[in-house]
């Protein structure tokens, strides 16, 4: 199911779980469950697993398309985490989510070779070098943020008393 369809689907259900927030807030019981369905898919799908799958350079559309969707998930996890002092669904210690390239989402639609060539203009963490802010560049900002996000809610929802900020990297 990690496929297009695997895709599509995953996005399908995260859009309607972000519309429903629009429409009755982030802390109503319906937009919890479509969240946990959002992320019981990514999860099924194992779209939350990037560990061998592909490295930061050599990328593709698809793969892209599966890193922003997965990003996105994953940062509106520690949000709805942060907000209400819930325990997240997803963590970094079963997650690599790698984040997506830094790239414009014309360079996503254009042929194979722009964007193989688009990629490789990107300097070694998958940043673009010509000062340019796009919708990928917030999102990978956002996904640094979850993920310091995770580490301190790890420690602040932890039962475990002997774990402490000394933990948080």
């Amino acid at each position: 199911m990690g496929g297009s369809s695997g895709t599509l689907m995953l996005f399908l259900m995260y859009k309607r779980s972000v519309l429903h927030a629009w429409m009755h807030g982030e802390t109503s019981l319906p937009y919890w469950k479509f969240h946990a369905e959002t992320v019981a898919m990514l999860t099924f799908s194992g779209l939350h697993d990037n560990r061998a799958k592909s490295s930061p350079h050599m990328s593709s559309v698809p793969t892209e398309i599966r890193r922003r969707i997965g990003c996105q998930v994953f940062v509106v996890d520690k949000f709805l985490a942060t907000f209400v002092g819930r325990p997240p669904l997803l963590t970094r210690r079963f997650c690599s989510i790698k984040s997506p390239l830094d790239l414009e989402e014309s360079d996503l639609l254009s042929d194979r070779g722009t964007f193989q060539r688009k990629a490789q203009l990107l300097d070694q963490d998958g940043w673009n070098m010509d000062g340019s802010i796009y919708s990928s560049s917030l999102l990978r900002v956002r996904m640094m943020i979850a993920l310091a996000r995770d580490e301190i809610l790890e420690v602040v929802l932890a039962q475990d008393e002997a774990y402490g900020i000394a933990e948080v990297t």
